[in-house]
């Protein structure tokens, strides 16, 4: 299940076998589908989101226009850093373009 994750980490760092297993303690597998929202603005959320499948991007809202911030294709990373690392609301919305 986490064997694309494995390369990613293996392609810039060597992790050992207990280090990788000690990871994936902490991972969910997540399936979203097209259009679903993983987070909205104001919300925390301590978590950051891998693709191992589909797309998914983060924007925000300013004077109601959508501003994309990233994209996250495959083998990619999105999250909110502002509400990752302390317990503040994200500033970004975070949803799928596809099936993920």
């Amino acid at each position: 299940m986490f064997e694309e994750f494995r390369k990613y980490l293996e392609y810039r760092i060597n992790i050992s076998e207990n280090a990788f297993h000690e990871v994936t303690k902490l991972m969910v597998l997540k399936k979203a589908c097209k259009h679903e929202v993983l987070l909205k603005a104001g919300e925390t959320c301590h978590k950051g989101y891998f693709v191992l499948k589909g797309c998914l991007r983060s924007y925000c809202i300013s004077n109601g226009k959508e501003f994309v911030m990233q994209f996250a294709p495959e083998n990619w990373w999105v999250g909110d850093k502002n509400t990752l690392t302390k317990p503040e609301p994200a500033l970004l919305n975070i949803d799928a373009l596809e099936n993920s």
